[in-house]
């Protein structure tokens, strides 16, 4: 999570792409919270796809979403959307 007053500069996105630069493994998948409309635009313009929405079996859990994210072995940036 980037800061309000820090966003807008790109250091979340450079934050992401650093995080994943490298990787070996052929995909990344993480959980957004429905509800939380700025990290799932975000997420989307820079590549992840909704892949599914988990249910949690505890009272009061969050509804979420699934994302995945196609990496390139040996780059240094993610490499899109599985497809």
């Amino acid at each position: 999570m980037v800061r309000e007053r820090w966003r807008g500069r790109g250091l979340g996105h450079a934050l992401h792409d650093d995080i994943l630069a490298g990787r070996r493994e052929e995909r990344a998948t993480l959980l957004v919270e429905q509800d939380n409309e700025a990290a799932l635009a975000a997420y989307t313009s820079w590549g992840w796809a909704k892949f599914g929405k988990p249910r949690p079996s505890w009272a009061g859990a969050p509804e979420l979403d699934t994302l995945i994210l196609r990496l390139a072995a040996g780059r240094t940036d993610a490499a899109g959307p599985l497809r």
